[in-house]
């Protein structure tokens, strides 16, 4: 079992060089020579450990034989973004003072995480950067896929909480990747009471933390499964036995 995360394991970053031929730690492989460097490393086992990710599955999707693919477009941020083989994790790249931002909320993330285990926040996994020799430095940090699932999923939608600009355009050929906004949603969602108060309860929990570290620009994801039924005319949608256990 890991030992338990201490104050200095928030700045901890772990250099390792990989050069093309193997080193004393190293394989070898085909690609070039790179070094790779591991930021927070005794965190993000923590914290995948209270996710329920088994690293050594973990290290297998996102750096084995099997490539990554990419995903759309790029995003506002100018940020790829990439998907594992088994489409668990998501794989993002980015700038240097995002890292250092992320870095900075790792502390209490951290906290909040081992007292929410059920937290519906972003599930951060790992931070990297990779320096191939003679090129640029790529960063990057893998999160948990939350539209990993055996089950079809027929709506998603982007919500902000906010009518200025949230709805998708009239002309637009809907599919079921399409990313729909807040004015897209003609549902109603019926749950069971005590189901409501504590995804309530948890979403307050995770507002106050992205309130106490200054994020404001963040989402609720919604999916949507319809189970034996079209999808052509529908009114009303019932959360049910996906409802995740948010007792704690």
């Amino acid at each position: 079992a890991p030992s338990e995360v201490v104050g200095s394991d928030f700045h901890a970053k772990v250099k390792v060089s990989f050069p093309r031929t193997g080193g004393p730690t190293t394989p070898p492989h085909s690609s070039g020579d790179f070094k790779w460097k591991d930021y927070c490393p005794a965190v993000f086992q923590e914290l995948r450990a209270l996710f329920g990710v088994d690293t050594g599955d973990y290290m297998l999707s996102v750096c084995g034989d099997k490539a990554l693919s990419q995903m759309g477009s790029p995003g506002k941020s100018g940020s790829v973004f990439f998907i594992s083989d088994d489409d668990r994790f998501i794989i993002k790249t980015m700038r240097k003072h995002e890292c250092k931002l992320l870095m900075e909320m790792l502390p209490r993330y951290h906290a909040h995480v081992r007292k929410y285990p059920q937290t519906l926040l972003t599930r951060f996994l790992g931070m990297y950067r990779v320096k191939p020799s003679g090129g640029r430095n790529v960063r990057f940090v893998v999160m948990g896929n939350l539209f990993c699932t055996d089950l079809r999923i027929h709506r998603r939608y982007d919500l902000k909480g906010s009518t200025q600009g949230r709805l998708t355009a009239p002309d637009k050929q809907l599919k079921s990747t399409t990313i729909l906004k807040d004015l897209d949603l003609p549902v109603v969602f019926k749950m069971e009471a005590t189901w409501r108060e504590k995804l309530m309860r948890q979403m307050v929990h995770d507002c106050h933390l992205l309130e106490r570290c200054r994020v404001m620009d963040y989402s609720l994801l919604v999916m949507l499964h319809f189970p034996q039924r079209e999808m052509q005319g529908f009114h009303l949608a019932t959360l049910g036995e996906s409802m995740p256990d948010l007792s704690q």
